[in-house]
């Protein structure tokens, strides 16, 4: 697949970041459940205290099973 283009986990909606802890905004933590990260979900841009931002958010592979069935 050509590099330009999306991944489907990359293309996973994320959670409002001001939900979220830093770990989770940080990729630390996964983004849905908290636990341990698997898998990288991509750069994202989010407005963090007033100012427009990229972050990576990661997640467990249950949750990221979970969202792309949800979504699907």
């Amino acid at each position: 697949m050509n590099d330009d283009y999306a991944t489907a986990v990359e293309m996973l909606p994320m959670p409002k970041t001001a939900t979220l802890t830093p770990e989770r905004i940080e990729g630390t933590a996964c983004v849905w459940c908290g636990r341990g990260p698997s898998l990288k979900l991509g750069p994202r841009l989010a407005v963090l205290d007033g100012a427009l931002c990229r972050w990576w958010p990661s997640a467990c592979k249950p949750c990221a099973r979970r969202e792309a069935a949800r979504v699907h």
